[in-house]
C-alpha cells in the first residue's frame, strides 16, 4: 500500500515538473501560463488563478491556492462556478422589470392653452372652429390674466367654479358652455375629475347654492 502511494507522489511530482517545464513567463515576469492546463495561470510564482474564455468573454478567477495540483484540481469546479454566475445573469435580464414612474414635467395652463391650439392647427377643423377657440382663449384671459402662468396642478376646482360662478353672469348660457368645454380641452384637471367639474360648473346658476 505504501508503495502504491508513494508512486501516486512520484508520478504527481512528475506531472508538475513536467507542466513547469512545458510553461511560459510573460515579458514582465508576473504570469506563468501552462501549456498542458492552457486556462491556468501563476502570479510571480505564487498563487494560481483560471482564466477561462466563455461565449467570448474571459473570465479570471482565484484558485485560493499556490499547488499547482491543487490548483487543477479546482479547475472544473471553479469553471461551473462561473457557468452558473453566468445562467443566473442571463435570468435576471429575461425577468421583467418593474416599468419607471414616469417624470412629472411641471405644465402650465398657458402650455395646455398652447398644446390645444397646436391640435386645431393640425387638425382638419374648420376656419370657424379656430376663431371659436380664439375667441374662448381671449376671454379666458381676459378675466383671469394669471391663469396661463398657473401650474395645472394648482388649479383647484373650487377656482374653477368661482370663475363660473362670475363668468356665468357676465355672458350667454350658449357662450359660457363653449368656454367651459375649452377650459376641459386644455386639461385644467385630470381627466377623472374633468366629468364632475364640469357637471357641478354646468349648475352655476342654476343652484347656485347647492355645488
Amino acid at each position: 500500500m505504501d508503495n502504491i502511494q508513494e508512486t501516486e507522489k512520484t508520478a504527481g511530482r512528475r506531472k508538475v515538473a513536467k507542466a513547469l517545464q512545458n510553461s511560459t513567463v510573460s515579458k514582465d515576469g508576473n504570469w506563468r501560463t501552462f501549456e498542458e492546463v492552457p486556462c491556468l495561470m501563476q502570479y510571480k510564482g505564487r498563487a494560481f488563478y483560471l482564466r477561462k474564455r466563455i461565449d467570448g468573454d474571459v473570465y479570471t478567477r482565484s484558485l485560493e491556492t499556490d499547488v499547482f495540483s491543487v490548483a487543477r484540481e479546482r479547475i472544473p469546479k471553479k469553471v461551473q462556478e462561473i457557468l452558473d454566475e453566468i445562467d443566473s445573469a442571463a435570468k435576471a435580464d429575461a425577468s421583467p422589470k418593474p416599468e419607471a414612474a414616469p417624470q412629472v414635467v411641471p405644465v402650465t395652463v398657458g402650455d395646455g392653452i398652447a398644446k390645444q391650439v397646436a391640435r386645431q392647427v393640425a387638425g382638419p377643423f374648420k376656419k370657424q372652429t379656430h376663431r371659436y377657440h380664439e375667441t374662448c382663449r381671449k376671454r379666458l384671459v381676459e378675466v383671469w390674466p394669471e391663469l396661463p402662468e398657473m401650474l395645472i396642478t394648482a388649479v383647484s376646482e373650487d377656482m374653477c367654479l368661482a370663475w363660473a360662478t362670475k363668468e356665468r353672469g357676465a355672458v350667454s348660457t350658449n357662450y359660457f358652455n363653449n368656454l367651459r368645454h375649452f377650459l376641459s380641452s386644455i386639461g385644467m384637471l385630470p381627466r377623472r375629475e374633468q366629468k364632475l367639474m364640469n357637471q357641478r360648473i354646468a349648475q352655476v346658476g342654476q343652484k347656485p347654492h347647492n355645488f
